[in-house]
């Protein structure tokens, strides 16, 4: 092949390389969950290579934001990282109180009868119970080895706690504000036309879910 057949090849191919360039889908904007009844969700991506997200179902609300990256037709997602429980133990005491008592607080009283809980014993005996409109949970007086805390509104994880005094009976908690916020580590969704396809970080795992572009 002689040069100047090269050079007519090369410059044929070169505005063929930049427009396959240019025709790359543009990822920014907001995309819409579909397909699902009585759930709203939705991405935000933006050109910096952050995202928002929400979630609403009912009287449960949950948000989260983090940054993700591009590989090909991909996404993946990262968000920052949460504290290592949804609860902080605020104290715990002796009382004369023939009770053990947890007590959850929160600026909002209308989360606070949701909250389940796990004692262990000593002795590895399990004692469960859930709190009431005030946020109270109640057990007859026991040794205290752990407590294990779980929000029925953002159910994610359970948060345990070990009891440094088992003779303890008292125990103070407030639900962490970064409870509501969702994790995204390991989300990976896919370019799918206009749309965005994967799993949902709130529902049921393993299922593919559609993400419509606005």
């Amino acid at each position: 092949m002689n040069a100047r057949v090269c050079c007519r090849i090369a410059l044929f191919l070169f505005p063929v390389y930049l427009g396959a360039q240019t025709t790359q889908p543009v990822i920014e904007g907001a995309y819409f969950l579909r397909g699902v009844m009585e759930v709203a969700s939705a991405y935000r991506f933006n050109a910096d290579s952050t995202f928002d997200f929400y979630f609403s179902y009912g009287a449960i609300d949950r948000y989260g934001k983090g940054t993700y990256d591009r590989q090909g037709d991909s996404l993946i997602l990262h968000s920052p990282p949460k504290p290592e429980r949804d609860f902080i133990l605020e104290s715990e005491k002796k009382t004369d109180d023939e009770r053990v008592i947890i007590q959850v607080k929160d600026q909002n009283p209308m989360v606070l009868p949701y909250v389940l809980c796990r004692l262990l014993t000593p002795q590895d005996s399990i004692l469960q119970g859930q709190s009431d409109r005030e946020g109270y949970i109640f057990f007859d007086k026991t040794p205290v080895k752990s407590i294990s805390l779980l929000h029925q509104l953002w159910p994610d994880r359970p948060s345990v706690f070990q009891v440094t005094d088992p003779a303890d009976n008292f125990f103070v908690f407030a639900i962490d504000p970064h409870i509501i916020e969702v994790d995204f580590n390991g989300v990976v969704l896919h370019l799918a036309g206009n749309a965005l396809e994967g799993p949902h970080p709130l529902l049921e795992p393993g299922k593919v879910y559609r993400f419509e572009k606005e």
